[in-house]
């Protein structure tokens, strides 16, 4: 019987907890399509369907929301700032990613907003419609941006440079590149 009891109390606590985690989840829907429907009202240009909530952040003078939706190939990412009851679009993206293959190589090309980010090939091979690629990336613009995408290549100095220097290192073409500096 005691173990009868156990069980039951089990079950009731798990019913409790799934209960209050769908009402928890519901007022983030709410919320969420309250604040998607008032950046639309703001900015007319961007629809209200198909967009994720990415991230919030509650600061205590600012409410951060970034959104994300795909179409196709092309990704669309819009950042979204309230200081204050003032509103403000941060940062509205386009990105698009196209790869395809060709005689044995993969060719990938990055561009977002009309700028070209990185394109690079590899050699490839194709089986059961997976394609498999060489390590090795040949790059023809972008390979600055590509390792800082990566992660982990450069060390937190590299980054920072990057980070300052980005709009002249997207710039760089080729492939053998010197490392950036480390000071």
């Amino acid at each position: 019987m005691r173990k009868l009891r156990g069980g039951f109390l089990k079950l009731g606590i798990s019913i409790i907890v799934i209960l209050f985690s769908g009402f928890l989840c519901k007022g983030q829907v709410i919320n969420f399509n309250g604040h998607l429907k008032e950046l639309c009202e703001f900015n007319s240009s961007i629809d209200s369907s198909g967009w994720r909530l990415l991230q919030r952040i509650d600061y205590p003078e600012e409410l951060y929301l970034s959104f994300e939706k795909t179409v196709g190939d092309t990704v669309f990412t819009v950042m979204y700032s309230k200081l204050d009851g003032v509103k403000v679009i941060t940062d509205f993206t386009c990105k698009l990613t196209k790869s395809y293959v060709n005689d044995g190589k993969y060719f990938e090309w990055s561009v977002k907003n009309g700028d070209t980010l990185y394109y690079y090939n590899t050699d490839c091979t194709v089986e059961d419609g997976l394609i498999y690629k060489a390590k090795e990336k040949n790059f023809f613009f972008g390979r600055y941006y590509f390792l800082y995408l990566e992660g982990g290549v450069y060390n937190s100095k590299q980054r920072l440079f990057f980070e300052s220097n980005i709009d002249s290192l997207i710039k760089i073409k080729g492939n053998n590149l010197p490392d950036l500096p480390s000071y």
